[in-house]
């Protein structure tokens, strides 16, 4: 049997019709959105956004500063010292 493209559909198998096809592609629909939105939320664990410079940087490169908390390369610019996050 041919392989169907569809990287998220469990079997691999091609759909039999053009109606099995439209079930395999919502089915693929639903686990892409479902691993994305896993991934964002487990990003936003370990990722932050400076508010100064609206960069996105990882816990190890954000401090928690006394006014107000921000990516590294900032905090060096401006001085400030802080713990950082990671």
């Amino acid at each position: 049997m041919e392989k169907y493209t569809n990287s998220f559909f469990q079997s691999g198998e091609k759909p039999e019709n053009e109606n099995r096809k439209i079930i395999y592609d919502t089915l693929y629909e639903r686990e892409k959105n479902l691993a994305f939105q896993k991934a964002l939320n487990q990003a936003k664990e370990i990722f932050n956004i400076c508010p100064i410079c609206k960069r996105l940087v990882c816990d190890h490169c954000f401090l928690i500063c006394d006014d107000l908390d921000m990516c590294v390369q900032c905090a060096t610019k401006l001085n400030e010292k802080g713990t950082v996050v990671g």
